[in-house]
């Protein structure tokens, strides 16, 4: 479980937590990565992490694929191109991630599409219209502050962090949007990841 990396991890430096959250990939396995704008931000960081600290297999977050030369190596994830949002998602910018054996949903893109109506898809926006809740919030600003603070302020941090990551998980179960997304891939044969993208 993911709060077992966050709140029971001590890592020595930066490069021991990446090593420590690919493992958890790896160990959990999972058939979606589902972010919020992880497209854009979320997975870039990684890679960008990842090059900074020399951890060469960080972004080997696939599963075991055969190449064409019938042998067996570990899925690297692929940046594709930035391109510019379409008209009906407004004027964000889009590119697609891909991961061997594993879908990747962006939960932005799904919020876009579905919530049409709404003229701001961050994610304060998004959580407050379809959970009726806020998120916790920490200026940008604060965050180098808070990292390089106390234990707390570390924790304060780690806890803005989740919960970004468990709203936009919240709205997909109360929405129903999985389901939606499994059930439009099942009936026009496409990939899961493909159905808002």
């Amino acid at each position: 479980h993911i709060w077992k990396v966050v709140y029971e991890g001590s890592y020595a430096d930066e490069k021991d937590m990446m090593v420590a959250f690919i493992d958890f990939i790896k160990e959990f396995d999972p058939d979606v990565f589902s972010a919020y704008n992880g497209n854009m931000f979320d997975l870039p960081f990684l890679e960008a992490v990842c090059k900074r600290l020399k951890i060469e297999r960080g972004t080997q977050l696939g599963r075991p694929c055969l190449s064409k030369a019938g042998g067996i190596y570990e899925g690297y994830m692929r940046l594709g191109e930035v391109m510019s949002g379409s008209a009906s998602k407004g004027s964000y910018d889009e590119r697609k991630v891909t991961i061997p054996g594993r879908q990747v949903v962006d939960i932005l893109s799904v919020c876009q599409e579905e919530l049409k109506s709404l003229k701001n898809h961050n994610l304060e926006t998004t959580s407050q219209f379809v959970l009726g809740r806020s998120k916790l919030d920490v200026p940008i600003e604060q965050i180098a502050i808070l990292f390089n603070g106390t234990e707390e302020d570390r924790r304060e941090l780690g806890e803005y962090n989740m919960e970004d990551s468990i709203l936009p998980r919240e709205m997909m179960r109360e929405k129903k949007w999985d389901d939606t997304i499994i059930q439009m891939a099942r009936v026009t044969g496409i990939n899961i990841k493909d159905v808002y993208g």
